[in-house]
């Protein structure tokens, strides 16, 4: 492996065994080592934060040349992000239908279940992700009643304890 390089992308999120291994093999066989990626991003799940000391300790680079995206205003979004300026990346993705907001979380909710509904996806390829579990309750119940209302759901229902509290399921169903 001797003059050889190892580039890490997304090297914020890379844990601190894992670049002790990856120092170690860099280390014993020479090899020059580039380590790509954003401390303020998604942290690794294991002990983690060396990406950040090393930029902090040895210096780092800014790429600002986006080639991702395509469009003019797509790149300048991705640069206001970069630069912590949230508001005005999340409102140039308003600007081009890229998000949408409501005046209500039930309408915000009642749009997504709209929106769900007239998807062309197949069930098992639908997903809907939320972070709060009364918002998980709220729309779990409102997609199962519209899943037994067009004859998807059918069958005996049976109500069952879970850690999460009572549920109502069908057998074969998950």
């Amino acid at each position: 492996m001797q003059n050889r390089l190892i580039v890490v992308d997304e090297a914020g999120m890379v844990g601190t065994k894992a670049y002790a291994e990856l120092f170690r093999v860099v280390r014993n066989n020479y090899c020059q080592l580039i380590l790509a990626g954003d401390e303020k991003q998604l942290a690794s799940i294991e002990r983690g934060g060396m990406f950040e000391m090393l930029s902090n300790n040895f210096g780092s680079h800014v790429l600002i040349d986006i080639r991702r995206q395509s469009e003019n205003w797509s790149r300048e979004a991705a640069t206001k992000f970069a630069e912590s300026n949230i508001l005005s990346g999340i409102t140039l993705l308003r600007q081009n239908k890229c998000v949408k907001f409501d005046n209500t979380l039930i309408d915000s909710m009642s749009e997504l279940i709209y929106n769900w509904s007239l998807s062309k996806f197949k069930l098992h390829e639908k997903l809907v992700i939320t972070v709060r579990n009364k918002d998980v309750d709220i729309l779990n119940s409102s997609i199962r009643s519209l899943l037994k209302a067009n004859g998807t759901l059918q069958g005996k229902e049976y109500r069952c304890s879970s850690i999460a509290g009572k549920k109502r399921v069908l057998y074969g169903r998950r």
